[in-house]
């Protein structure tokens, strides 16, 4: 789960799967008289990403779960296999509550398996998702990528805007009940002036009107990209939402 292994998920995503990986993973037995938090980290990123967030958690009421995938992949496939991960362990461990904490891109493919809820009528026990820092209308960037780069990672065909993967992504309705707390940043994280953003994502791909539309919190930080997921008061307001779904 190292960052190493993080960016070669995103570059050498095959051999990443090949690994062994790939998957929901606990970091504790399970327990019934804890609720599940599942943090799912974003591009080129990995489960170390939420450090600082897992070691704050109060783990006397919560339990730390976390996706590790290839990042590289096609978003349509990973959202069908978190969909998949979840159904097969509420079959098994019948959990009554679930909760989702996604940085970055993390949030497209949470938000894809949660269109497959929707669809398939099921997922009743998440209770609260989270985003953070998430590009919603996609990253500009990623069609260039498709357009000239010698070689072409699949996930860049469904991050630029234009994408049938972006376009679609609010045509359908999170589950009924589901709250949506939409957090984002707006520090410059580099010398060099990107424009509106937290230095890797725009605001205004953050800040996608139909985001907004559909979330039930919008809270901004003055946070960079990645400083975002280590700040306190990003922290507490986290499992305050958390609480505050139960």
């Amino acid at each position: 789960f190292s960052a190493a292994q993080g960016r070669k998920g995103l570059w050498q995503p095959f051999a990443f799967w090949e690994d062994g990986g790939t998957g929901l993973h606990f970091l504790e037995p399970f327990d019934e008289d804890k609720v599940p938090v599942l943090f799912i980290h974003g591009i080129n990123a990995s489960p170390q990403d939420f450090t600082s967030m897992i070691e704050q958690l109060d783990r006397d009421r919560y339990q730390p779960w976390f996706i590790s995938y290839p990042s590289g992949l096609r978003l349509s496939w990973l959202s069908r296999g978190l969909f998949q991960f979840l159904e097969v362990l509420h079959r098994q461990y019948r959990f009554d509550e679930l909760h989702i904490v996604a940085h970055s891109m993390g949030g497209l493919v949470s938000r894809g398996a949660l269109n497959l809820c929707s669809q398939n009528e099921t997922c009743d026990y998440v209770a609260s998702f989270t985003s953070i820092s998430t590009p919603w209308n996609g990253v500009a960037s990623a069609e260039s990528g498709v357009k000239w780069a010698p070689t072409v990672v699949p996930v860049w065909h469904d991050l630029y805007p234009q994408s049938t993967f972006v376009s679609s992504l609010f045509t359908t309705p999170l589950p009924d009940g589901l709250p949506h707390n939409l957090l984002f940043g707006f520090k410059q994280d580099s010398f060099i002036n990107t424009g509106s953003s937290d230095g890797v994502i725009e605001m205004s791909s953050q800040l996608r009107n139909e985001a907004q539309d559909q979330a039930n919190l919008i809270r901004g930080f003055d946070e960079g990209h990645v400083s975002i997921l280590h700040s306190d008061a990003v922290i507490s307001n986290v499992f305050s939402l958390l609480d505050a779904s139960r």
